[in-house]
């Protein structure tokens, strides 16, 4: 190798981690002011979260980072998150909704656990009610239109293509943007 190819190699290394460096002090607060837009819109949330990585195992497929769903956090349940860990759509706002579809439809609880304790055959040749099939269809409804609006909601954020978010953040991490905060949280996440 000559002098002169060392020397493209080095330039090239350069350019890449100042590219980098670059996408990593430009990128975060560019993400930051696209979350304040979820803020303005959803007052009701104080922070979004998720996590991102690259599987270690995909049944054979090849195994490709990605950003998994983000979550909108209300206060109570960010709290519940933070104590108790686990995965984040449980205490998300959508998550929160499940309890408002259960509400709404005050008969579905009950035949949830009806066929919850079923086998699997037993599932499959049960004939619901016609109060049990309007007591679900008003739960999937009311479920529904609320995760339809938290992904609306989260668009802005959506739109990120995963190769700029993996740049930015990194890999198999979760992150945490709150409202009340400049800094976005990266920490290490855990995943299959």
């Amino acid at each position: 190798m000559t002098d002169k190819t060392a020397s493209s190699i080095d330039d090239i290394i350069r350019l890449r981690a100042s590219y980098e460096e670059k996408l990593q002090t430009v990128g975060q607060p560019a993400i930051r002011a696209r979350a304040q837009q979820i803020f303005d819109a959803f007052p009701e949330c104080v922070a979004i979260t998720w996590d991102q990585y690259t599987p270690y195992f995909s049944d054979g497929d090849s195994c490709t980072f990605s950003v998994h769903d983000m979550w909108l956090m209300n206060d109570e349940g960010l709290k519940e998150f933070e104590e108790e860990g686990g995965c984040a759509e449980e205490y998300s706002m959508c998550g929160n909704s499940y309890a408002e579809a259960e509400k709404a439809a005050p008969g579905y609880k009950a035949l949830s656990e009806k066929l919850h304790h079923m086998t699997w055959s037993a599932r499959r040749s049960y004939v619901r009610t016609p109060e049990e099939v309007e007591q679900e269809a008003q739960f999937r409804k009311v479920w529904a239109d609320a995760c339809e609006k938290e992904e609306a909601l989260l668009k802005p954020l959506n739109s990120i293509p995963d190769d700029v978010m993996c740049s930015v953040f990194g890999d198999h991490v979760q992150v945490t943007i709150r409202r009340d905060s400049q800094e976005i949280s990266v920490d290490e996440c855990d995943h299959d």
